[in-house]
């Protein structure tokens, strides 16, 4: 009778367990594709368009010290990202960052995404370990951080920092205009 009652109760976790759907292949605007994390999101800019939006978008980029224009084509634009510090910390991120325009719509895909862990994060690291973390002095790519081994799947121990990354990332690209003529 007890196996039986054990049974009933351990069978729900087993079969969950097994659930492919438990894995998270999404997490906020990250996706993984071909083992890589990339991040990915639409803004609208009601009432611009066209020519109007691209012209000023890339105006507002331009100011920008962190990305360089590596190309365009029609109404997509490349960028690399480079030494932009989002953190208190200081990490600096890198990657290679598309931009396309659509009416009053523009998405901003990020791939090849790296960090380099700022000096305060390499400090801490240094009471975690006991050590000088030397191979975090160069930038790594996020995939080591937050996907499993496989990097077929989001690590769910790392969700709370590619959470921050996602907010970091949503506004940093969202060009609003901060002008404002009211007196």
């Amino acid at each position: 009778m007890n196996k039986l009652l054990i049974a009933f109760i351990a069978i729900p976790f087993i079969v969950n367990s097994q659930n492919p759907d438990s894995n998270i292949k999404t997490f906020e605007k990250f996706n993984i594709s071909n083992q890589s994390i990339i991040w990915q999101n639409v803004y609208q800019r009601p009432g611009m368009v066209g020519d109007s939006l691209i012209n000023t978008i890339n105006l507002i980029i331009q100011s920008d010290a962190s990305l360089s224009l590596l190309g365009s084509s029609d109404n997509t634009f490349f960028y690399e990202l480079k030494d932009r510090v989002f953190t208190s910390g200081g990490n600096l991120f890198y990657g290679r960052v598309r931009i396309d325009f659509k009416d009053d719509r523009y998405r901003v895909t990020i791939t090849s995404i790296t960090q380099k862990i700022g000096e305060k994060g390499m400090r801490q690291m240094d009471i975690w370990a006991g050590g000088t973390p030397e191979a975090h002095k160069l930038p790594s790519s996020i995939e080591s951080t937050f996907l499993n081994k496989a990097k077929t799947d989001f690590n769910k121990s790392n969700l709370k920092g590619l959470k921050t990354i996602n907010d970091w990332f949503f506004n940093a690209f969202d060009f609003k205009s901060t002008a404002n003529d009211e007196w």
